[in-house]
């Protein structure tokens, strides 16, 4: 199951190689466990087998059928909830359907970094605007759960900034305000102050931030990482540069 969750198909290798080994030894597994917590395990992960399977081209096969055993078997199965979720939105369904699945993965109490995990990699494959909302929410849980997230997922979740945070006022904008101003300053710091970035992602960490202080109404910080930037700045130089202009004069206006 371990294997499975963490598929890394070598040069020339397919995810369907590992999962045409694996599954066999799983669909074993099942008749010699009386556990029906341990049996709706290895339905979730058989369904998760037949996923990596149809990633390269095989017929036939339904994921859901094994989510559904494994859930009738042992309701609320976090890993047969969350790779639901994930197999709804990889076939580009609705958000509210696939993150029923996965508040019923976490209901469970069981495998809850697993469970975020899974939620994050099925959000990141969703194109539309209020995945990248929910991104942020779950980030945001993640952190008061005292949970991790992996140096990978934070520079995809960094990268939603880009074309998201300089509007012509921070607090109208509907991204940065997915979740409460304030936790998102501190969730954003949590995600990205330990981060190696180079200078110019340096850069927009600080303009990131000062935006988000700006809609959190912590105005003097804001002001003074705008001012930080301006003078690390070129002027008229892009949309960060203007951005950094009219954060300070928005904010010296109202002082």
């Amino acid at each position: 199951m371990k294997w499975l969750e963490d598929t890394h198909p070598r040069e020339s290798e397919k995810f369907s190689d590992i999962a045409d080994k694996l599954e066999p030894v799983l669909t074993r597994g099942l008749p010699s466990t009386k556990d029906a917590q341990r049996s709706a395990d290895l339905l979730a992960h058989i369904g998760w087998a037949y996923f990596l399977r149809l990633r390269n081209g095989a017929f036939g096969l339904d994921p859901v059928v094994s989510y559904s055993k494994a859930g009738s078997v042992y309701p609320h199965n976090p890993f047969a909830q969350a790779m639901w979720g994930h197999w709804i939105l990889w076939n580009h369904g609705k958000l509210m359907d696939a993150s029923q699945h996965f508040s019923s993965a976490l209901a469970s109490g069981r495998k809850r970094n697993f469970v975020h995990r899974w939620q994050l990699a099925a959000l990141f494959n969703c194109p539309d605007e209020i995945c990248a909302e929910e991104i942020l929410r779950v980030a945001n849980d993640i952190r008061n759960e005292h949970g991790t997230i992996g140096e990978d997922a934070k520079v995809r979740i960094f990268d939603l900034y880009y074309d998201r945070t300089f509007s012509s006022n921070p607090a109208s904008n509907h991204f940065l305000n997915a979740i409460p101003p304030a936790s998102h300053v501190t969730t954003f710091r949590w995600l990205f102050d330990g981060l190696p970035f180079g200078d110019s992602k340096s850069d927009l960490r600080t303009g990131y931030l000062a935006a988000l202080q700006e809609a959190a109404g912590q105005r003097d910080d804001a002001l003074a990482n705008y001012r930080a930037l301006r003078a690390r700045l070129p002027k008229n130089r892009g949309s960060l540069s203007d951005a950094v202009d009219l954060g300070i004069k928005r904010l010296s206006s109202a002082h």
